[in-house]
């Protein structure tokens, strides 16, 4: 790292190296988001306590345990701002293969 007084003796050259090293960081991103599916298969809600750990992170790993008890699984999602809208629309379209009821309302709201 940078003190302070570093920072004003910066040149074009530096200011180009940090560029470049910021690009290649988000390529990088880009490319491990690439390894995940948009729309994951069903796995145990397990994974999802999993994530926690229950030292570091008590209180997320007590809610993730206790929603264990109301959900069996997880459809898990790729995390890439668009996550909220694909899962939205991904269980929707779930509900609406397995209730034919959940069907015909959407296409009296014309939702999807």
């Amino acid at each position: 790292t940078r003190c302070t007084a570093d920072l004003t003796k910066r040149t074009p050259e530096d200011a180009q190296r940090d560029s470049e090293l910021t690009e290649a960081q988000l390529n990088r991103i880009e490319e491990e988001q690439k390894q995940v599916p948009l729309v994951g298969d069903r796995v145990p809600f397990e994974v999802v306590v999993m994530e926690y750990d229950p030292v570091e992170s008590p209180e997320f790993y007590t809610k993730a345990k206790d929603l264990l008890g109301t959900y069996g699984d997880v459809r898990l999602i790729r995390r890439d701002g668009n996550c909220f809208y694909r899962a939205v629309l991904v269980a929707q379209i779930e509900l609406m293969l397995n209730d034919q009821e959940e069907c015909s309302r959407c296409e009296k709201t014309k939702i999807l």
